[in-house]
């Protein structure tokens, strides 16, 4: 289970967003790939040159059969500022993590990938590439946050598929049995991201039935915890879907019934993305004459998020949309497939490079120096301004 959106939006998309708002097929591919490799770049690790010269990657996702998605620091450092980001609302910690989408933290991070490109550093568009990622990633994953939580968890005979369309719900059925049979109820239970030792000290000296109150009413929170949105399995990440849900913990309950239409979710997330690019090709200087307005690519992209399938066939559908110049207005030109293996191929042969410092000039580089700043900003500048600290 990969708990993000999925490549036919973080890639496929981002590029034909990007050529539609006039920016060059160069520059859309990195900003596209860099967009995609945060969910690609799953190992940290250290790569070292003959000459002594170091290449320290930058982990920014996790898959869930990685044990490491257990670590509570690796939430933190990566669930959080790549995937989940907090919409900082709510009194306490736990409240403020839960993410929202097109939040003012979202909107935040945006603009600093759109100024970190125009700077003209040389992981400038890398940045934005990050920075889109997630931004996007808010239209799927609001509601949930990127620690192990129990407002995270779900009740599990409330989430209900919102379609009388077939063949929509037998892919939804069998899905979803394939993710709880392998990962468990509630996505895998895992231990919540406050620490016990720091919980028990603080009311180490409460009375015996104040005590007794904190562990009927909070103890099964420390416990066990769901990770992201495993509770509900995949149906975030799927564009064309309509569906609800009822969470368990007893303060969001009072919500009720929560409706989610991850069409018009998505629909409004190519947007607020389209702009920024636009935004960002204007401010570049680039001739911007021919840019359409949104809904002038509207059409061909609700067409593509409606496709009830797997994401191979909403991936052909950018390619043959994209083909048939409906971004562009150029027939015939194709979006060039994504390989992630190009940039790792980058990082793997660090060692045969004549001198170190010749890393220096790759994508992979670029992108493991956008990661780091981009979650620096996050971590230690962005969360801490609305009272998040947590690491």
């Amino acid at each position: 289970m990969d708990n993000i959106m999925k490549k036919d939006m973080h890639y496929y998309c981002i590029f034909s967003l990007a050529r539609a708002a006039g920016i060059d097929p160069i520059r859309s591919k990195t900003i596209a790939y860099s967009s995609q490799y945060v969910d690609d770049s799953i190992f940290k690790d250290i790569k070292t040159h003959k000459d002594g010269g170091k290449l320290v990657s930058e982990a920014t996702a996790h898959h869930f059969y990685n044990i490491s998605n257990m670590n509570k620091n690796d939430q933190r450092e990566i669930w959080v500022p790549f995937h989940f980001l907090p919409g900082a609302e709510g009194i306490s910690l736990s409240e403020k993590l839960i993410c929202k989408k097109n939040s003012k933290l979202a909107s935040a991070v945006l603009k600093k990938g759109i100024t970190t490109a125009l700077s003209n550093v040389p992981y400038g568009l890398h940045a934005f590439g990050i920075s889109l990622h997630t931004f996007a990633d808010t239209f799927a994953h609001y509601g949930f946050s990127g620690v192990s939580s129990r407002r995270n968890r779900v009740k599990g005979s409330s989430i209900k598929i919102l379609s009388k369309n077939s063949s929509e719900l037998n892919l939804i059925k069998n899905k979803t049995n394939k993710f709880f049979k392998k990962y468990g109820e509630q996505g895998g239970k895992v231990e919540n991201f406050r620490s016990k030792k720091s919980y028990k000290n603080k009311y180490l000296k409460a009375p015996l039935k104040k005590i007794y109150n904190i562990i009927a009413n909070e103890g099964a929170e420390l416990a066990s915890g769901a990770l992201g949105h495993g509770a509900v399995s995949t149906h975030p990440d799927l564009p064309f879907l309509k569906w609800s849900y009822e969470y368990e913990y007893k303060s969001l309950m009072q919500n009720g019934v929560i409706l989610r239409n991850n069409f018009d979710d998505y629909l409004e997330a190519c947007e607020h993305i389209f702009n920024s690019l636009v935004q960002y090709s204007k401010l570049h200087n680039i001739d911007n004459k021919s840019i359409p307005e949104f809904y002038d690519i509207k059409t061909s992209i609700k067409n593509i998020l409606s496709i009830v399938g797997k994401k191979i066939d909403r991936i052909n559908g950018w390619k043959k949309s994209y083909n048939n110049g409906e971004f562009t207005g150029i027939i015939g030109e194709e979006i060039p497939n994504y390989d992630r293996s190009i940039w790792q191929s980058q990082k793997d042969n660090f060692g045969k490079l004549y001198s170190s410092n010749l890393i220096s000039s790759s994508n992979i580089y670029n992108f493991y120096t956008a990661a780091s700043f981009h979650k620096q900003y996050v971590i230690k500048s962005l969360l801490p301004k609305y009272g998040i600290i947590i690491y």
